[in-house]
């Protein structure tokens, strides 16, 4: 899905999103991540034992995380990577206590405001069904459709 125009997006007062600045509030989005998609205990071992080097590519210019707070509680996170003209983003979720009150739309106006600052124009996204009908009501258009296809002779290993 891509995005090509200011999305179509209603603030809300009881949402703030800030750029990750430090190691701490990116591994703060790492547990929010984990959380978000129920994530076993030893995958999200696995993601914090690797949130050093995960940070460090980190430069301001190729690759950001944003925090999401909903009343000042830390509930959604984003990541996002520039990707030539535009900015690919990555995976992003909302815990589920905080679903319906905007915050996975603050993510998406936030992340479209740093590829503003940065020169680029417009969001690019692989949407899964849980996000594509927001990131249509935020504007998003579909221009491909990617069929995953597994080999389940690898799979039965």
């Amino acid at each position: 899905m891509v995005l090509a125009a200011r999305p179509e997006i209603s603030a809300s007062a009881r949402v703030e999103v800030r750029l990750a600045g430090n190691i701490d509030q990116y591994r703060l989005a790492i547990r929010i991540a984990m959380e978000a998609f129920n994530e076993s205990p030893e995958d999200a071992a696995a993601w914090n034992e690797a949130v050093p080097a995960l940070w460090a590519s980190h430069d301001g210019i190729h690759l950001f995380t944003h925090v999401a707070y909903l009343e000042g509680q830390p509930v959604g996170f984003g990541f996002a990577s520039v990707a030539g003209g535009g900015m690919l983003l990555g995976g992003s979720g909302v815990l589920e206590a905080a679903r319906g009150h905007g915050v996975y739309r603050a993510l998406v106006a936030a992340r479209w405001e740093q590829a503003a600052r940065l020169g680029h124009q417009g969001l690019i996204i692989h949407a899964g069904s849980m996000s594509r009908p927001i990131l249509e009501r935020c504007g998003f258009e579909a221009v491909c459709e990617i069929h995953a296809l597994e080999d389940l002779a690898l799979l039965s290993d």
